[in-house]
C-alpha cells in the first residue's frame, strides 16, 4: 500500500480565478473592452508621421477617429464617429497634418456587432 497515489490537486479553480472585486482583475477588464472597440486601418502614401492620440478625419467620409497605437504602414484606432472610413479614402492627422490613404480596415467583435444592427 506504500505506493498508492491520491489525487491532491495544486491548483484549483479558486487560486486561477480572481476575484471579482479586485481592482487589477476590473482594469484588465476595462482595457480589454477597450481593445475589442478598436479598429486596425492599414494605409500607403504617408506623407510623415502621426502619433498617438491624435484625431484622424476622413476627406470623403468625414468619419474621424483617435489614434491608440501607430505602427509602420498602419494605426490603431477608436472610432469616434458610426461612419466608417473608405477604402482609398484619404484621411489627415489633426495635430500633424500628415495624411495617408486607407488601405484596409479591421474592425474588433463589438465594433462589427454594432455596424451591423444598422
Amino acid at each position: 500500500m506504500a505506493d498508492t497515489v491520491y489525487y491532491n490537486p495544486t491548483l484549483g479553480l479558486q487560486n486561477i480565478t480572481p476575484a471579482l472585486d479586485d481592482e487589477t482583475f476590473l482594469f484588465f477588464l476595462s482595457a480589454y473592452y477597450d481593445w475589442m472597440q478598436t479598429t486596425d486601418i492599414t494605409f500607403n502614401g504617408a506623407s510623415g508621421a502621426f502619433s498617438n492620440g491624435e484625431i484622424i478625419t476622413g476627406q470623403d467620409s468625414r468619419a474621424t477617429a483617435t489614434i491608440r497605437y501607430v505602427g509602420s504602414n498602419t494605426i490603431t484606432v477608436s472610432m469616434k464617429t458610426e461612419i466608417p472610413f473608405d477604402l482609398g479614402e484619404e484621411f489627415i492627422g489633426g495635430t500633424s497634418a500628415n495624411s495617408a490613404f486607407v488601405r484596409t480596415i479591421r474592425q474588433r467583435i463589438t465594433s462589427s456587432i454594432s455596424n451591423s444592427r444598422k
